[in-house]
């Protein structure tokens, strides 16, 4: 079995800091409006591309923006948190299923929260926001490389992108309601299981 997992508002609780870097970012570019934490909340598409066109940038100015988006990140010293019961739920999925995180945020970040919370044994794999595909498509190479069928593939994800990008790849999906998006925008998208708790995925996956 293969689980992929978006990293923002699933792995990690990461709005506020990264809000205030996608506002720098923003800043440094010098187009469109000012983020705000509503944008994270209800856009549809949770891409940094997506989020600038959002923002009011152009086609231009939208790879600017996330390639800064991603230089700010890995200037950045502090780190987000897990999320809790997340350190404790990712060894035990390990140990029955292939794990890979799927992300638009910067890989140096990934893996130091991973180093830093004692949980890069338990990963396989990540496809960061350096890749510029989506996630659908990470998500059908994560089930080729580690020979597992879309059927017995799981995305894990926060918003309604995730969702819709797990239902493209044809694998099952999971709603997170501890996340950036309501369960509300997550049932839109019409997850196979909506979860309140890490705990969760467990009855799920068993």
């Amino acid at each position: 079995m293969l689980m992929t997992f978006d990293y923002d508002g699933v792995l990690v609780d990461s709005l506020a800091r990264l809000l205030g870097i996608v506002r720098q970012a923003q800043a440094l570019i010098g187009h469109g409006r000012a983020p705000r934490e509503e944008d994270f909340r209800t856009i549809a598409n949770l891409t940094f591309p997506a989020l600038g066109a959002l923002l009011g940038m152009s086609a231009e100015h939208t790879p600017l923006f996330h390639s800064q988006v991603l230089a700010l990140q890995r200037q950045e010293t502090s780190l987000p948190e897990l999320f809790p019961g997340i350190a404790q739920i990712i060894p035990r999925l390990a140990a029955h299923s292939v794990l890979v995180v799927v992300t638009a945020s910067a890989r140096a970040e990934v893996e130091r929260v991973l180093e830093v919370n004692a949980l890069t044994p338990y990963i396989s794999q990540i496809f960061d926001g350096a890749d510029p595909r989506p996630k659908a498509a990470k998500i059908t190479a994560a089930c080729a490389l580690f020979a597992q069928e879309p059927a017995c593939t799981y995305m894990v994800g926060d918003t309604q992108g995730d969702i819709t990008q797990g239902k493209l790849a044809g694998v099952q999906t999971i709603g997170v309601t501890w996340g950036y998006q309501s369960s509300a925008l997550l049932q839109i998208a019409g997850p196979d299981y909506l979860i309140d708790t890490p705990e969760d995925m467990i009855r799920v996956v068993s």
